[in-house]
């Protein structure tokens, strides 16, 4: 069933909860290290050419490596974590904080190569919002590393310009992706008959997709499109009241850890906005996480 991750933290949650602290320091580990694997496997099979950034757009190969949640995760977490670490510790736990941006930074510099524009547009506003928080929390960290990100646009302002230039020129080719012609194909298959509209065509129903030129295939790209061919309006509004349940947690936890709640909600906005992504493990595993952090976040002391 390939909605079935969607609904592991009824699974994982009840499991996971008497150790919150814990799981939640398992899991957001685990999803950075996943998406760093995820971007050196890409990389490797860019032969790593990190010279082509902002020059060609790189392919991004058969199985879609970046398209994972976790790659955007660790996009946005290990920079967010990284700061941190540079103000506790010892020298020990610096080392470890430079590692973690400089895993982020793998990562991102990987999106910007493959022009991934969501996820490049969702980190610009996740590192925008986390700014001031951390200028009034570490401001010397924070200081520090806007200072080596300017340092690095003025070394290479051929990757950067060029990598946006590429996004723009994207945009204006392909748009949305033909993802409005797709959604209008699945409304209108869900139109042809009450049965369809209301309870869908199953789990094995084709549509003749605009976003493939055309061909009859088993999927849509986004969610919302991809639920109502297949379980119909009333599946639809089921999964839409689950997912409401759990969006106050994710807000709740933007509240009390905004470096985690963005690293969650960027990534989890992408995946059932408007991208593939929503069958991936890591969107489960990321749901999960929201709710298991935003419930220890009713426990711990106001910062």
């Amino acid at each position: 069933m390939p909605l079935l991750y969607l609904f592991l933290p009824v699974l994982l949650v009840p499991m996971l909860r008497a150790a919150p602290d814990r799981a939640v320091g398992l899991l957001a580990g685990g999803l950075a290290v996943a998406g760093v694997g995820f971007a050196l496997r890409w990389w490797k099979q860019a032969d790593w050419g990190f010279g082509a950034v902002g020059v060609r757009a790189m392919a991004d190969g058969g199985v879609y490596l970046l398209n994972a949640p976790s790659v955007l995760f660790a996009a946005i977490a290990l920079p967010a974590f990284g700061i941190g670490m540079l103000t506790q510790g010892g020298w020990l736990r610096r080392a470890a904080g430079v590692a973690s941006i400089l895993g982020g930074l793998l990562c991102l510099v990987a999106l910007a190569g493959a022009v991934h524009r969501m996820a490049l547009g969702l980190a610009a506003v996740a590192f925008f919002a986390l700014g001031p928080w951390w200028l009034r929390r570490a401001p010397l960290a924070a200081l520090g590393v806007g200072t080596a990100a300017l340092l690095s646009v003025a070394l290479f302002p051929e990757m950067l310009f060029g990598a946006l230039g590429q996004a723009a020129e994207k945009t204006r080719l392909a748009g949305a992706n033909t993802r409005w012609e797709e959604a209008e194909a699945a409304l209108g298959q869900a139109l042809s008959s009450p049965a369809a509209f209301l309870f869908g065509q199953g789990w094995g129903a084709l549509l003749a997709n605009p976003a493939v030129g055309g061909w009859r295939v088993s999927y849509t790209h986004t969610l919302v499109t991809y639920a109502l061919a297949k379980t119909g309006v009333i599946g639809l509004c089921a999964l839409i009241a689950y997912l409401g349940g759990i969006a106050p947690r994710v807000l709740a936890l933007l509240r009390s850890d905004p470096a985690l709640g963005w690293a969650v909600s960027a990534p989890l906005l992408m995946a059932l906005g408007a991208h593939t992504s929503f069958k991936y493990l890591d969107t489960g595993l990321l749901l999960t996480l929201a709710v298991l952090a935003a419930e220890r976040g009713k426990w711990l002391p106001p910062r």
